[in-house]
């Protein structure tokens, strides 16, 4: 692939090894109840995953990232989504959020990442509303570098670490989403 010319085949073949992740988007229910909240680049919702196992639905986090009207063509644009989801799927960390699935259109031009809905939500917010001590605020620096050295491991450097990107899982774990 050069700058000018976007190889469709290996679009293809990238999007076909993450056959296995992707996820239909008739089985997301959002959620009235939560809110959600939107940035210039995407729009995260609360939404209900339905299972093919009965009772085994659950809450999940759904990151609809909007890059249709950026001046890049949009398969340009998904080639790069396939292999950040390709690096994101792989990841495996108990301080790194895991990537449950994802959604992509035929037309390239809406994608969403599934993950889990951590109910603390990121970790300022868990901050302000459970104004945890100075010794469970050291666990939380610890299990957030702990993700970031697993991370760091790996190759991959957040680019984007601030207190409202890392979701809080509970109490004592912090679980770094990757920001793509």
């Amino acid at each position: 692939m050069n700058a000018l010319h976007l190889d469709e085949s290996a679009l293809e073949k990238l999007l076909q090894n993450l056959k296995h992740l992707s996820i239909d988007i008739a089985r997301l229910k959002p959620e009235p109840n939560y809110t959600g909240s939107r940035g210039g680049s995407c729009e995260v919702q609360v939404a209900t995953l339905d299972s093919e196992t009965p009772n085994a639905s659950k809450l999940v986090a759904a990151k609809k990232l909007f890059f249709g009207n950026r001046s890049c063509e949009p398969k340009r644009l998904a080639f790069r989504l396939a292999r950040e989801l390709k690096v994101w799927a792989d990841l495996r960390h108990p301080h790194v959020l895991p990537l449950l699935g994802f959604y992509l259109d035929n037309s390239y031009k809406t994608a969403m990442l599934i993950s889990e809905y951590m109910l603390h939500g990121d970790l300022e917010n868990y901050i302000a509303k459970m104004a945890p001590t100075y010794f469970e605020r050291l666990h939380l620096v610890r299990d957030l570098t702990d993700g970031l050295s697993y991370l760091h491991s790996q190759s991959i450097r957040h680019g984007d670490l601030k207190p409202s990107i890392p979701n809080v899982a509970r109490c004592w774990q912090i679980l770094a989403s990757r920001a793509l």
